[in-house]
């Protein structure tokens, strides 16, 4: 069934069809941890010669979620409405289960498929797309960001060395969500929402250092393009006495936070002192 759902994911298929083995591909995904059987025969599948054109066609897909966008511009929504973004979103949720458990053989493949005369690199369009979404500061945008870089985490942790190698050294990932980083929340977007999005970015932060210790590349390109101090911020904020206690979203991006600045401490100690933290 799986490898059926594969094949009827290319161009000139009908676009209804291919939803819906989208569909049933993320149902057989489903599972915390990971599908194993089905995410090894995803990767037996697709890692066979000749199948550039299912990558060719995952890319333009993903183009057409970036048009869709750049089209609606910012979205305003009124009361309860909720975000509706095209149902291709889906395709998001199936790289990202594809590589749920850090399951390495799929997370290379994202990248790389060597078996093919054409490799179509999938991670710099999740870069692509996020940086599309930063132009719109809407909540419909912070949706599909918030789907965008659960699917980047996940294909980082465990480690993969060549795919955390890639977004830091060559892509504009730790710019994009550093910029991300010092959003405030305006229009319609929702306080809550937006520290869910820059948790998940502090997440990618700490993925990328991931098993790093011995690699300082990394850890130098993060040093040089995260602006720590709206970190130590996020770190430091306490409520004036009268105002609201923080809500969870915002305590646990505060977490996340004491976290990576704590691998960056450990890179290096002097650090510490240069953001006035010794006491951390």
């Amino acid at each position: 069934v799986t490898t059926v759902c594969l094949d009827l994911l290319g161009k000139g298929v009908n676009e209804q069809l291919q939803a819906e083995a989208i569909k049933l591909i993320v149902a057989l995904l489903f599972k915390e941890g990971g599908a194993l059987s089905v995410q090894t025969t995803i990767y037996e599948t697709l890692s066979r010669p000749g199948t550039d054109l299912f990558f060719l066609h995952m890319r333009s897909m993903l183009q057409n979620l970036m048009s869709w966008h750049k089209w609606q511009g910012v979205i305003t929504l009124e009361g309860d409405e909720e975000p509706e973004l095209p149902e291709e979103i889906i395709l998001v949720r199936m790289l990202q289960l594809t590589c749920e458990g850090h399951y390495l053989p799929n997370q290379d493949i994202m990248r790389d498929q060597p078996n093919n005369r054409i490799t179509v690199n999938l991670l710099d369009d999740f870069v692509q797309y996020l940086q599309i979404l930063d132009e719109y500061k809407c909540r419909t945008s912070s949706a599909a960001a918030n789907a965008v870089s659960d699917t980047i985490l996940e294909v980082i942790q465990g480690p993969c060395e060549k795919n955390q190698d890639h977004f830091a050294l060559s892509t504009e990932l730790l710019e994009t969500l550093n910029r991300r980083m010092r959003h405030r929340t305006q229009g319609d977007c929702v306080e809550e929402e937006e520290n869910g999005v820059k948790k998940t970015a502090v997440d990618i932060f700490q993925g990328l250092l991931e098993g790093q210790g011995r690699r300082p590349a990394i850890y130098d390109r993060v040093l040089s393009v995260i602006h720590l101090d709206v970190i130590k911020m996020i770190c430091t904020n306490v409520p004036d006495e009268g105002e609201e206690e923080e809500d969870e979203s915002w305590g646990e991006l505060k977490t996340e936070c004491l976290v990576f600045l704590m691998m960056l401490f450990d890179f290096k100690p002097s650090l510490r002192d240069e953001l006035e933290m010794e006491d951390l």
